[in-house]
C-alpha cells in the first residue's frame, strides 16, 4: 500500500490552467483531506491533496488521473468545471470516466460533441440517481454508454434509474458497489432479472444473485456474533470471528487443472468444499470488516515440512491484524494464520502473534531480525535498511504486501507496532 504525500512532491502539482493535456483519458474527483485515506486494498494509491495544492496528475500505463481536492472544487466550481468541458470536446482519445461530481448537463453535451469518445463510464452514489438521470437524458444515445459504476448506499429509486438506462442503453454494464452496511436483500431481488447488472467483489465481477447468496450467507455466518457483540470487547469479538474462520471447513485444494478460484474466492467457497489458506484469509478479512476490524492480507515464504532448503519456499497466506483492546492489554500490529489452527485442530495457537513469535513459527531460521525495521527511529535507519537486499528480501516473511518500500507506509507500520 502506498501513501504519497503530494505536498512533499511540488514537481507533481498541476495548475489549472495548464489542465490541457490531450492524452487525458480519465477524469476523477477524488474526496481528499488533510489525511491520509486507508483501505484494506493493497493495490490502492492514494492521491494527497490540500487546498493549497489541489492538484495531481497521475500518469499510468494507459491512463492519466486527475485529482483534484474537494474543498477546492467545491470553492472553484464553475472555473473547473469550464475547464473540464474544455478539455472533454477537444480530448483525443475514446475513453472518458467520469465522477458523479462531474456528471452535468454541459459535461454530457461536450462528450457528445466529440465523435472520438465511444467510450464512457459515470461513476455516481445511489442517492443521487435522479438527479444523474436528468443529466444523461441531454446526451445523444448515438455515442453508446458503456459503464455505470454505482456505488449503493440507498435504494431509493435504484429500481427507477436501472430501468430508464437499460430502455436507452442496451448493452450497459451496471457496476453495484455495495455497502453490506446497508444491504437490502429484497431490493436487490427484484433486480437480478436485469442481465446487465453485475458486482465488484476483489478483483472480479460476479452476478447480482451470486451476490445476494453470498451477503446472506455471510450473515449466517455471524448470527453467533451479533446476538451479543455488544457484550464483548474489541480482542473478543475477533476471537469469535476467528473461531468461525477456523472451523468452517477442512482444508483442500481443487484438483490439478481446476478453477483455482474455487478455494480462494468468497463467493465460490461459501458454497462448495474446497479451501485453501487464501480463502480462510479472505473470509477472516471480510468477516473483520463488519466490525471495523483493521486488517491486511500478507502473502508469506514458508518451508514445506520435508525440506530445510531455503530455495525452495511455498507462498502462504496470512492476515496482519491491528488491534486495540483495553480490556486484555492488547495494542499492536500482529499476525494470524486461521489456516494452520484449522488444518492442525488447536485452539488458537496463531490467533494473534507477535514478530518474535512468527519468527519461531514459521518452519527453518530466520536470521534477518524483522523487528529492526519496526523500530526504526529515524529516515537514516530506515533506508539503511531498505537498501540492504538481505533485509528486503527476509521481510517477506512477515509483509510483502508492504514491498514498495516508501517512507509512509513504513512509518506507519512502525507507529502502530510500537
Amino acid at each position: 500500500m502506498k501513501y504519497i504525500d503530494l505536498t512533499q512532491k511540488r514537481e507533481n502539482i498541476v495548475k489549472i490552467a495548464n489542465l490541457d493535456d490531450s492524452s487525458l483519458k480519465y477524469i476523477a474527483s477524488i474526496r481528499t483531506n488533510d489525511d491520509f485515506e486507508v483501505s484494506n486494498n493493497p493495490n490502492c494509491i492514494y492521491q494527497y491533496t490540500t487546498k493549497h495544492n489541489p492538484f495531481s496528475l497521475e500518469k499510468i500505463m494507459f491512463n492519466t488521473n486527475l485529482h483534484i481536492n474537494y474543498d477546492y472544487l467545491q470553492e472553484n466550481y464553475k472555473e473547473l468545471m469550464d475547464k473540464v468541458c474544455a478539455i472533454l470536446k477537444e480530448h483525443v482519445g475514446n475513453y472518458i470516466s467520469l465522477d458523479k461530481e462531474f456528471i452535468t448537463k454541459e459535461t454530457m453535451e461536450a462528450i457528445a460533441t466529440n465523435q472520438n469518445i465511444n467510450k464512457v463510464t459515470l461513476a455516481i452514489d445511489s442517492k443521487d440517481l435522479l438527479e444523474v438521470l436528468e443529466v444523461i437524458k441531454h446526451r445523444s444515445k448515438d455515442i453508446p454508454l458503456n459503464t455505470i459504476v454505482i456505488n449503493i448506499t440507498e435504494y431509493n429509486d435504484l429500481k427507477i434509474f436501472i430501468n430508464h438506462i437499460v430502455s436507452i442503453y442496451k448493452d450497459v454494464k451496471i457496476i453495484f458497489n455495495i455497502d453490506f452496511k446497508n444491504f437490502n436483500a429484497d431490493v436487490l431481488s427484484d433486480l437480478i432479472t436485469y442481465k446487465n447488472i453485475v458486482v465488484k467483489e476483489e478483483n472480479h465481477e460476479i452476478d447480482l444473485d451470486l451476490a445476494i447468496k453470498k451477503e446472506l450467507k455471510i450473515r449466517e455466518l455471524l448470527e453467533p456474533v451479533e446476538s451479543i457483540k455488544d457484550k464483548l470487547s474489541p480482542f473478543e469479538i475477533y476471537t469469535k470471528l476467528y473461531q468461525i474462520v477456523k472451523d468452517f471447513k477442512s482444508y483442500k485444494e481443487v484438483e490439478e487443472g481446476d478453477d483455482l478460484d474455487k478455494s480462494r474466492t468468497l463467493s465460490k467457497i461459501l458454497f462448495n468444499e474446497y479451501i485453501v489458506c487464501e480463502g480462510y484469509v479472505n473470509l477472516l478479512q471480510e468477516l473483520c470488516k463488519r466490525y471495523n476490524i483493521e486488517t491486511y492480507y500478507m502473502s508469506v515464504d514458508v518451508l514445506p515440512d520435508d525440506t530445510k532448503d531455503l530455495n525452495n519456499t511455498n507462498d502462504h497466506a496470512r492476515l496482519l491484524v491491528k488491534m486495540k483492546d483495553d480490556k486484555y492489554g492488547i495494542d499492536g500490529l500482529y499476525v494470524s494464520d486461521p489456516t494452520l489452527d484449522s488444518i492442525h485442530y488447536s485452539l488458537y495457537n496463531h490467533i494473534l502473534m507477535t514478530f518474535d513469535e512468527v519468527k519461531r513459527e514459521l518452519i527453518g531460521e530466520v536470521t534477518f531480525n524483522v523487528d529492526d525495521f519496526l523500530n526504526v527511529k529515524n529516515k537514516e535507519e530506515f533506508y539503511a535498511l531498505v537498501n540492504n537486499p538481505a533485509a528486503r528480501w527476509k521481510l517477506s516473511f512477515l509483509a510483502p504486501t508492504i514491498r514498495n518500500f516508501d517512507e509512509e507506509s513504513f512509518e506507519k507500520i512502525c507507529r502502530t507496532s510500537s
